[in-house]
Formats: C-alpha cells, sequence, structure tokens
C-alpha cells in the first residue's frame, strides 16, 4: 500500500501572506485508489458556486484545473 499526498488547491492567503497548498490524500489499495478529501473539483473551477467564489478570493485559490484531483490522479494513471 503506497500513499501520496496531492497539493490538489495551491493557496495564498491575503494575511497572513503565506504560500499554502490543500492536502489530498491518495492511498493506493490492493483493491485500488482511494481519494481522501478531494479538494476543488473541476466544476468549481469552471462554476463556482457563491461560496466558492467567497472561499476562493479570501484564501488566494490559484485558479488552475491542472491541479483538480481528478487531474492529479489521472496523471498518475488511474
Amino acid at each position: 500500500m503506497a500513499i501520496r499526498i496531492l497539493d490538489c488547491a495551491p493557496m495564498s492567503p491575503w494575511f497572513p501572506r503565506w504560500e499554502v497548498g490543500g492536502a489530498c490524500i491518495l492511498v493506493e489499495t490492493d483493491q485500488g485508489p482511494v481519494l481522501v478529501d478531494s479538494g476543488l473539483g473541476l466544476h468549481d473551477y469552471a462554476n463556482p458556486t457563491r461560496m466558492v467564489r467567497l472561499f476562493g478570493f479570501a484564501l488566494g485559490v490559484v485558479n488552475d484545473t491542472e491541479r483538480a484531483a481528478v487531474r492529479q490522479v489521472a496523471s498518475l494513471g488511474y
């Protein structure tokens, strides 16, 4: 079993001005991969709700669909 930590929501909040990541965990089991906390999805980037827009503005979430968990897991071959 392998455990991978994916950065699925890089952020740069207004205060304090830090560069942080949103960790998603991918556990590779004998029965297949298990994703724990998927972070923002492709729909959140394409059609964000009011809450997602507020969250993104307040925390300075980078608008990059390649950082979505579904894209990162696919790039690992799943």
